[in-house]
């Protein structure tokens, strides 16, 4: 369960998201020239509404805010006659360019809002990472299916490395602890749950330390046994008292 970065969270200074807004008007307006000469001009907000989206979503509100009047503008200036005049000749095209700016109020609001959400989520999940690692605790899932193992972002502080599949966990086992580990999860897959107090070896220190591993045995409608989740917690201070 590695936690990535969205493109929302790489975009956050304010030059950079203006650019973004600035970078994909234009994107569209010049996709809109050619794409018109092959509609006939039926189709001039074709290409907006998806760069709406992306606008907000990426760079936020006030960015999208002023896509939608811009784009507007250079609708009502090349596609809504008489054409090369910000003039609007007739009810039609008036009603055209009001349903794209209420429409693109909605689109922007929308997806603003799920750029906060997103946003909020990321943070949560920065916070949550720094106090696993205060407290020395991974969390992990193992896919029974596959043998694949997914870390959070806190394997590196707390194993000093990180792995894809459960032989991974094994070769950092103390190799006294190594069998008794095995015999532990397999009995562990029957009854449901584990929990298991071991030794490792860290590779980037070889220091010795204590872990206490709890796992959750998760079952399809059948009862069988598909994943596990769980949690690893360095616990050599306490193995030391």
């Amino acid at each position: 369960m590695r936690r990535l970065s969205s493109p929302v969270i790489a975009i956050q200074r304010w030059k950079a998201r203006w650019v973004v807004a600035l970078g994909l008007t234009v994107v569209a307006t010049a996709v809109n020239f050619p794409l018109q000469e092959i509609t006939f001009g039926r189709a001039p907000l074709l290409t907006y509404f998806p760069m709406l989206t992306l606008v907000a979503f990426l760079a936020g509100a006030l960015p999208g805010l002023a896509a939608l009047v811009v784009t507007a503008l250079l609708v009502a200036y090349f596609w809504v006659a008489p054409q090369n005049s910000l003039a609007v000749g007739g009810i039609a095209d008036a009603v055209l360019l009001g349903s794209y700016l209420v429409s693109g109020l909605v689109v922007v609001a929308a997806a603003s809002v799920a750029r906060r959400a997103i946003l909020g989520l990321e943070q949560t999940s920065a916070r949550l990472d720094a106090a696993h690692v205060a407290s020395g605790m991974v969390e992990w899932e193992w896919d029974l299916a596959t043998n694949k193992v997914a870390l959070s972002g806190t394997a590196g502080s707390v194993f000093g490395t990180s792995w894809t599949g459960l032989d991974g966990a094994l070769r950092l086992a103390h190799p006294e602890d190594r069998e008794r580990l095995e015999t532990e999860i397999a009995e562990g897959l029957k009854g449901g749950q584990y929990r298991l107090i071991s030794r490792m070896i860290r590779p980037d220190t070889q220091e010795t330390r204590w872990l206490e591993t709890i796992g959750v045995v998760h079952q399809d409608s059948s009862g069988r046994a598909t994943h596990v989740t769980g949690t690893a917690t360095d616990v050599t201070e306490k193995q030391r008292l």
